[in-house]
């Protein structure tokens, strides 16, 4: 009772900058940076350098690892939580870089608000995707206001499916709801994007494993992003699904 009387008058917000000192152990969730995964790693500072990324933009914050990563670039960098308690913890774990930005609010509203300012419209930018949870899966929305509004983005979407490796595993939300190429079908049909599933087999990953797809639509990024050793082209006409 008293625990809950304490939260009640402290706020969730208030909670999570308290859990960053009181659960150290929290700062390493789900593996650390890109859940542990060190070949996931070298895919973003590969390409970020390949496409020589003016910033980054994260929609899924949670405890902050992944986007403590991202402001190490020194690039500048967006990011929103959508839950009050790991936004909270985030905030002040990213307190002590001033190139990183963290909001509190839904991923599609962040965005929407995000590509209004022109700054990113012709702007080379990196999109890392990980807001989808288990009821609420924003993914197609975030996707339809990026490439409507920058043509020059660089998506990355966490917990994708990579087709024909098993080993990288994937969220799967139940019909409709699974990140998969069948998913993406509107994306593709309408903005006919290159994609991209990272080149080293999953049994050559650390981590936690979880499978990625990178999405962009430029022409010149793309001859860029074909260039890149850690990721290799998807096959659309193989897989036959989008």
């Amino acid at each position: 009772m008293l625990k809950a009387f304490f939260r009640s008058i402290l706020g969730p917000v208030t909670m999570g900058k308290m859990d960053y000192y009181r659960q150290p152990q929290w700062r390493d969730s789900w593996g650390g940076a890109f859940n542990g995964q060190e070949f996931r790693t070298a895919m973003f500072h590969e390409i970020v350098q390949a496409c020589d990324c003016q910033a980054i933009v994260e929609t899924g914050t949670f405890r902050g690892s992944t986007t403590e990563l991202f402001a190490a670039t020194e690039l500048p960098v967006y990011t929103t939580e959508g839950h009050e308690r790991t936004y909270g913890f985030a905030k002040i774990r990213l307190q002590k870089h001033e190139n990183a930005k963290v909001f509190l609010t839904d991923s599609r509203l962040f965005l929407k608000r995000l590509q209004r300012d022109d700054e990113f419209s012709d702007a080379n930018v990196f999109y890392y995707l990980d807001a989808h949870w288990n009821e609420d899966l924003p993914l197609e929305e975030e996707l339809e206001t990026i490439f409507s509004s920058n043509t020059k983005a660089v998506i990355m979407v966490d917990d994708f499916q990579v087709i024909d490796d098993p080993g990288y595993t994937f969220d799967d939300y139940g019909p409709g709801k699974a990140l998969t190429l069948e998913y993406l079908q509107a994306t593709a049909k309408r903005f006919q994007p290159q994609m991209y599933f990272p080149s080293k087999d999953s049994e050559q990953e650390t981590g936690l494993k979880r499978g990625s797809i990178v999405l962009c639509a430029d022409d010149e990024l793309n001859s860029k992003l074909q260039g890149c050793q850690t990721l290799r082209g998807v096959d659309l006409k193989r897989f036959a699904t989008v």
